[in-house]
């Protein structure tokens, strides 16, 4: 007989541990599955749709507009047949009947876009009608967030600026783009000829040129790299397609990515209730492989044997996980809606498949593999002996563990952002199960020491817990690391929300101001003071590009040059790609902001720099360890195509939470004060109609001066994290489902070990509701323990990661940890009782005929 034959034979003898096997790998592996399948969606559409999202094949961004001789240059680069479009991009006021919101506004040309479409709801493809509408009748097509913000319809009349114009349709679909979720603003489209008339254009302004190309020949990666050589040292920024979505892809696999680690915990359990269930299966057919050993069979292959029912059981298992992960889909697909496309149907494809077909075999083997070790002692000679039963080798060999050790920590690295996060991952994680296993041990020690109770069933249910080894360990270890998961995102909420001090409370600004011109800071000084408001925090906004950094030039990366390096890696070539082309918000001051703390060097002086002397630069911290600079280090900005250099004398922590004005540079004063600029300010904490009239009343006074109304971002940065937080309650969950199967699996062995104990208990007089309560005695201890275990636990990493990684105080959220300490014990004796009700409800009378 074949190995194959044989392996099939058994697990048809054992179609229970057949199924229970691969049903909880795959309901560890579910949830991976989802995941994966959903970034692999997102990237697939993306990939796609790229030309769609963009509208081009490449776009020019410049903040200025560009010069006749670059626009040559770029146009002949493109190539004979290129088409071309052009948007100036914005953010602006929009007001109707006294209410104001903050808009994105596209200013675009009768060629946009150069692929996909704009539909507009109820109206189809926008064509020339609505082309030549928009440009000669001055309208406006809005988002849908409009709709609810302002009570906008069709027909109605939108200021934005100092012109009005007539909203002529909502957008329903722009291209590939997603919903308005990734956006600050909602958008808002209206002709390029039309933008002058806004007043909108002002000197320093936050607006972006954008030059779009559809090419008839050649390479739209290589045309982009032909034309960022050929503007050299332009402040221009020149992409393709695909390098634009493949930033915006980064975005969605960093979330994916988070709770990818977070579902490796329930991969963890999964593979941990795979061992304690090949374990039993192991004892139950221990004395089959000693009668074959006897005759002659080898241990090789007795243990072939079972590595082919391993890998047959994880093949089962992925192809099971994959069809739960199909049903989680469209869940995960729910959460993120308003980051998708409206057409968005993720699906999980044959890669899913092949890899988490992979994996759980890999998992389900590497966990397995020790116990198999066990066969290599076993002594067939002992059959002989009276009363005698093989036994597996109770040595531990900590060496047999360092593969699955070894599996799961490549398996953190791989799904991580970079190896730094994915060490960082596996470490925690592997000290919290120390942690929770030395209690458990720690704990079940400490109930052999305690007095037996009076009451039978007590004494029976704290006997099983106290000589009890692996599988109540087991039990403890999975179920106290469910209730660390389940408590942990409402805890890291909590302290978000704490931090951003709940919308309408004074510690937060009502509204932040953006693009004042300088001539405008007393007018608008004076307004605001005349409604009993007082204009806070006004600072000086000049616009740079980085230049050298100790006299190097900073280099560009060339993107894509790194495609087969990791995400981590790929995400700082991106990094120091930008530098050069990116615009930098400059201030100049002495002091330090309430909201920043002086961490290394001297203050910034108040008083000019001396002739000839470098000018003094303070840095955010995480700004300078991004840039790999430190105090005495030499920044060179190009301001307007001046140059200004600074050494760097101190670094700084900003609380950027406070939503205050805040920069990444400050240069001490008499250096910046005549270069082209802006201000920034802000309004103190307002009721609601209040500041609703107040952004009203600037918006009409001041048509240029865009604001943030901080209450609404708080609620949504709130409305976001609750969003993660479901998604991450939504991970944990498979833990916890993972855990109660555990908890099933060892539950239903320990019960049919101690089956003729409990029918003998049943002969001697217990009754059913005696020998019930043992056994929630038993589990509920256990659940209780180390529900309060886990909890614990939950708080202080929680406290930890809001501390090093939020950078927040920390907040307590009790009653999660509350519903967890008591929800986990009632989940542990519910899967209990019905793992043990068979054995439970079985007659005596039987065991005395089997005898």
């Amino acid at each position: 007989m074949t190995i194959l034959r044989l392996a099939l034979r058994e697990l048809r003898n054992d179609p229970a541990f057949a199924f229970f096997f691969a049903a909880g790998l795959a309901l560890g592996f579910a949830g991976f599955v989802a995941l994966d399948a959903f970034q692999s969606s997102v990237e697939r559409e993306l990939r796609e749709g790229s030309q769609a999202f963009l509208g081009a094949d490449l776009v020019v961004t410049s903040r200025r507009p560009l010069a006749a001789d670059e626009t040559l240059r770029l146009d002949a680069l493109a190539g004979p047949g290129a088409r071309s479009a052009q948007m100036v991009e914005l953010f602006s006021m929009a007001a109707v009947a006294g209410r104001a919101r903050l808009v994105d506004l596209h200013a675009i040309d009768a060629d946009f876009p150069l692929y996909g479409e704009i539909v507009l709801e109820g109206a189809g493809p926008v064509g020339e009608a609505q082309r030549w509408a928009l440009r000669e009748r001055r309208g406006v097509w809005t988002d849908p967030a409009l709709r609810s913000a302002l009570g906008l319809a069709a027909g109605d009349d939108l200021s934005l600026g100092a012109a009005r114009f007539e909203v002529q349709g909502e957008i329903a679909r722009d291209g590939g783009r997603p919903a308005s979720g990734l956006s600050i603003a909602p958008r808002v489209y209206l002709a390029l000829e039309r933008l002058p008339e806004t007043g909108l254009v002002a000197t320093g302004s936050r607006i972006e040129y954008r030059r779009f190309y559809r090419l008839a020949t050649g390479e739209p990666r290589a045309v982009a790299r032909a034309m960022r050589e050929a503007v050299g040292a332009a402040p221009l920024e020149v992409r393709s397609h695909d390098e634009v979505t493949s930033d915006l892809a980064r975005v969605y696999a960093r979330a994916s990515d988070a709770l990818g680690l977070v579902a490796l915990a329930a991969v963890f359990l999964a593979c941990l209730g795979a061992a304690h269930l090949f374990r039993a299966f192991l004892l139950r057919r221990i004395v089959d492989v000693a009668i074959l050993l006897s005759l002659g069979a080898t241990r090789r292959r007795a243990e072939r044997v079972f590595l082919v029912q391993l890998a047959l059981l994880g093949v089962a298992a992925g192809a099971l996980s994959c069809v739960l992960g199909a049903l989680l889909l469209p869940i995960v697909a729910r959460v993120a809606q308003d980051f998708l496309p409206r057409d968005f149907a993720p699906r999980v494809g044959w890669r899913a498949f092949v890899t988490v077909s992979v994996l759980a075999v890999s998992g389900g083997l590497a966990a397995c593999l020790p116990l198999l070790g066990g066969l290599r002692e076993l002594r067939p000679a002992e059959l002989f002996a009276a009363g005698a039963r093989p036994e597996l080798s109770q040595r531990r060999r900590l060496a047999a563990w360092l593969p699955a050790g070894a599996l799961f920590v490549a398996v953190c690295l791989w799904r991580a952002p970079s190896p730094r996060a994915g060490l960082w991952f596996a470490g925690v994680f592997a000290a919290s199960f120390a942690l929770l296993a030395g209690a458990g041990l720690a704990w079940q020690r400490g109930l052999a020491a305690l007095p037996s109770p009076r009451r039978l069933a007590p004494r029976l249910g704290l006997r099983e817990l106290a000589r009890g080894r692996s599988g109540v360990l087991s039990c403890f270890t999975a179920l106290a690391l469910c209730a660390l998961l389940q408590g942990l995102g409402p805890q890291l909420r909590a302290s978000l929300a704490r931090d951003l001090e709940a919308p309408g409370t004074a510690g937060l600004p009502s509204l932040f101001l953006f693009d004042i011109q300088p001539e405008q800071r007393e007018a608008l000084a004076a307004h605001v003071a005349a409604r009993g408001v007082t204009l806070e925090r006004v600072s000086p906004l000049v616009r740079a590009r980085l230049d050298a950094i100790d006299g190097e030039p900073v280099r560009e990366v060339e993107p894509g040059a790194s495609a087969d390096r990791d995400r981590g890696a790929r995400d700082a070539d991106g990094v120091v790609r930008r530098l050069r082309t990116r615009t930098y918000n400059l201030t100049y001051r002495a002091g330090l902001a309430p909201d920043e703390r002086l961490l290394e060097g001297q203050p910034l002086s108040a008083e000019p720099p001396a002739p000839g002397a470098l000018a003094e630069i303070s840095l955010e911290r995480e700004f300078a360890h991004r840039l790999g600079v430190g105090i005495g280090s030499v920044l060179r900005f190009d301001v307007q195509g001046v140059r200004v250099e600074g050494r760097v004398a101190n670094l700084r922590e900003v609380r950027w939470q406070s939503f205050e004005p805040n920069f990444f540079v400050a240069f001490q004063p008499g250096v910046l004060e005549d270069a082209p600029q802006t201000c920034l300010a802000s309004i103190p904490a307002l009721p609601a109609e209040p500041r609703e009239a107040l952004q009203a009343s600037i918006t009409a006074a001041f048509p240029n001066v865009s604001s943030v109304d901080v209450t609404r971002a708080v609620q949504r940065l709130l409305a976001l994290s609750a969003r993660l937080e479901w998604a991450l309650a939504g991970t944990a969950a498979l833990s916890l489902g993972v855990g109660l199967a555990i908890v099933y699996a060892i539950a239903r062995d320990q019960a049919r070990a101690r089956r003729y104990e409990t029918n003998l208990l049943k002969v001697l007089g217990a009754d059913f509701a005696l020998i019930r309560a043992a056994l929630d005695v038993e589990y509920g201890a256990l659940g209780l323990c180390a529900a309060l275990a886990g909890v614990l636990l939950c708080a202080a990493t929680s406290a930890l990661l809001a501390r090093i990684v939020l950078e927040v105080p920390w907040a307590l959220a009790p009653l999660p940890l509350v519903a967890s300490a008591l929800g986990v014990p009632l989940l542990c004796v519910s899967a209990a009782r019905l793992a043990a009700r068979s054995v439970l409800r079985e007659r005596p009378l039987v065991l005395l005929q089997e005898r």
